[in-house]
């Protein structure tokens, strides 16, 4: 199985490469959260996670959008609102909109490089709310959110933290999707993004799976299909919209979405499930709209909170429940996807 650290730096400099081609830099924006995430109430159905792959999706990933698919679409410019908050603070709190129910935590922002210009790990919730971490006696950066304790960043187990910076979404079953990061530039692709769940969900959709594996599909991170967040018999397809039409693709277990043969001119990625015991279909869709990333604020300097450090203090592996970095998960099972 590769390195979690190798993986995120393949794929967010692939994707990268690809945006510069286009002409877009892959570093837009700036922003935080100021709504909180809605959460409708949903059936959950078992977890069956021992079957999923977490797939490490590039977090910082941009889409562009243009109208001639043959001509490389122009660069959207940065907001500029809050300069002067990013220049001292360039953290963004992860998009509420684009959670959909996935089992999301934080956005944690990683830069212990010796020249780094904002040195530091910095937790950053939904809600804008932000902390900064100090490492233990181990050096271990440790996080305690609602009874979980997430190891951040150790980096004596880690390889590469002392020549890249990086910004991860954590999620509470474990899995955890990010790339490389600049340091200085704040992260707001999944601001392009607003995923929508109906508010009536057939018996039988766990729609926080769904909502995880719909985030592979957006440039975010997320678990691979699992056949349990569906009822049985049921089948699910993965629908990707463009400008120049519409693709679908069954979806098998431990999959993640597939990458659209077009992502310049992306309008929709959706996950449908069709043969429910009362028939017809359910659909969760992720729609993008570039104009999302523009004028975001960056985290408010009041708006921090300091950490509880009794939560983590003496914390030993197997001493209470725990989230490790780079993508593990609590089921041994469970693999990164290659």
């Amino acid at each position: 199985m590769r390195e979690m650290n190798d993986v995120l730096r393949d794929g967010f400099e692939a994707h990268a490469s690809a945006l510069g081609a286009a002409g877009v830099d892959p570093g837009l924006g700036s922003g935080a959260a100021r709504a909180a995430h809605r959460r409708r109430t949903r059936r959950a159905i078992g977890s069956g996670l021992g079957a999923a792959a977490v797939v490490g999706a590039v977090g910082v990933a941009a889409f562009a959008v243009g109208g001639d698919p043959a001509a490389p679409p122009a660069a959207v410019p940065a907001a500029t609102s809050d300069a002067a908050d990013c220049a001292a603070l360039p953290y963004v709190a992860p998009n509420a909109a684009a959670l959909g129910d996935a089992p999301y935590a934080f956005r944690a922002y990683v830069d212990l490089r010796a020249d780094a210009v904002h040195p530091g790990v910095v937790v950053v919730l939904p809600d804008g709310t932000w902390s900064r971490l100090e490492p233990d006696a181990e050096g271990r950066y440790l996080y305690a959110l609602d009874g979980q304790v997430y190891i951040v960043s150790w980096p004596r187990e880690e390889t590469g933290l002392d020549d890249m910076a990086m910004v991860v979404d954590h999620s509470t079953d474990g899995s955890a999707g990010g790339g490389d990061w600049d340091g200085v530039n704040p992260v707001v692709a999944d601001y392009a993004w607003t995923v929508d769940i109906p508010a009536d969900v057939p018996d039988g959709i766990d729609t926080a799976l769904l909502s995880s594996t719909l985030r592979t599909g957006i440039g975010l991170g997320g678990l691979g299909y699992l056949g349990t967040s569906v009822p049985a018999g049921a089948t699910t397809e993965a629908v990707v919209t463009t400008a120049s039409g519409t693709t679908t693709t069954p979806m098998g277990e431990g999959s993640a979405m597939p990458p659209a043969a077009d992502d310049t001119a992306v309008e929709s990625v959706a996950l449908r499930v069709s043969g429910l015991p009362g028939g017809g279909t359910f659909s969760i869709v992720a729609h993008h709209d570039l104009a999302g990333i523009l004028d975001v604020a960056c985290v408010d300097p009041a708006a921090e909170v300091a950490p509880d450090m009794s939560l983590t203090a003496g914390w030993e592996p197997g001493g209470g429940p725990a989230v490790e970095p780079s993508g593990s998960s609590p089921a041994p099972s469970v693999s990164l996807a290659e």
